[in-house]
């Protein structure tokens, strides 16, 4: 949350850095609802540090939330099937 905090304060550098840290601790569980839930916010900031991380350890797994964000969301996807997020 302090990362978005500091994005919604165009503060981009020590936005990225946080959300840097919070990946590296999350990254190791595949976490990716606790970064999802947190809406469009999260997911611009979520791209800022794709760019700022290019070619570098967390890059799959920020790639892999990044294709989590564009999934619909709520219980059920359109087939009626559940989503597995």
């Amino acid at each position: 949350m302090q990362a978005v905090t500091h994005a919604a304060q165009q503060q981009r550098e020590p936005a990225i850095a946080l959300l840097t840290q919070a990946l590296r601790l999350a990254e190791p569980e595949n976490y990716v609802r606790l970064f999802v839930d947190e809406g469009e916010a999260m997911q611009l900031l979520t791209e800022w540090t794709q760019s700022a991380i290019a070619n570098g350890q967390l890059t799959s797994y920020v790639d892999q939330l990044l294709a989590a964000f564009a999934q619909p969301t709520g219980p059920q996807s359109e087939s009626g099937n559940e989503l597995l997020i």
